[in-house]
């Protein structure tokens, strides 16, 4: 899952020298999400609120580490009252998205990555909604538009292995075949180290009965993890299927 983190600037005074301010929470509070210290992340935050309510980053933040925690209900207030004190908050939307996404709320999951979009002001934050609404898409089987919104963040960024490897899993739920094949290997040529694909290609040649070409897929993918173990469960099918 993708972090998501809002900085503020900081007006650096001598006053800081004796007291902490929201801002100084609100930074400190970013940092432990970024060392994965969620319990340390709300408590900073808290802090943070506590001295500035209006501090909307704040909430934001906090709405994070709260889905990083998997408290669900507190995730989804955070985010809230920060679309409430600020509604042009990329960042609230998609996270809260992202939320909505995990506990199988896939209409309101939509919903908020279309009104990231419409607030989105980089192509970083394009790339991250496209592929967040398209996996929501995915998750209602809705494949056509997963296609569409996964093929618009590609045209961002043609490099994105994330992007390809989604836009190649959604071709396969299509029926395209062999276009999920070529965008895996698409992936390989970008980056010969990355497992997934040689796994997946391995996979998509055996549903065609295409034993040897799967076996030599396989075989790469297990010179790269040689305990990878979906590669050797199906690296025995081929095999039986060999002979």
């Amino acid at each position: 899952m993708k972090k998501i983190t809002v900085l503020f600037p900081v007006l650096l005074t001598w006053c800081a020298l004796f007291s902490q301010t929201a801002a100084d929470y609100l930074r400190k509070g970013v940092e432990a999400i970024d060392r994965n210290s969620y319990d340390s992340a709300v408590m900073l935050l808290s802090r943070s609120i506590e001295k500035d309510s209006m501090l909307y980053g704040a909430y934001v933040n906090r709405g994070y580490a709260y889905l990083e925690k998997k408290e669900w209900q507190k995730c989804y207030d955070d985010l809230t009252r920060a679309i409430d004190k600020y509604p042009d908050s990329v960042a609230a939307y998609h996270i809260r998205a992202i939320f909505f996404f995990t506990v199988n709320y896939t209409e309101e999951a939509i919903q908020d990555n279309t009104k990231g979009l419409s607030l989105a002001v980089s192509d970083t934050q394009r790339i991250s909604l496209f592929l967040n609404r398209g996996n929501a898409y995915q998750q209602k089987r809705d494949f056509q538009h997963a296609y569409e919104d996964f093929y618009r963040a590609y045209m961002i960024d043609t490099t994105r292995i994330e992007v390809i490897n989604n836009m190649a899993t959604v071709l396969d739920d299509l029926g395209r075949k062999q276009e999920a094949i070529d965008q895996l290997k698409r992936i390989i040529r970008i980056d010969p180290t990355f497992l997934g694909p040689y796994v997946n290609l391995g996979f998509q040649y055996s549903r065609l009965g295409q034993y040897d070409e799967a076996l030599k897929w396989l075989n790469k993918a297990l010179e790269i993890e040689k305990d990878e173990p979906l590669a050797l469960n199906n690296r025995g099918f081929v095999k039986y299927n060999l002979k």
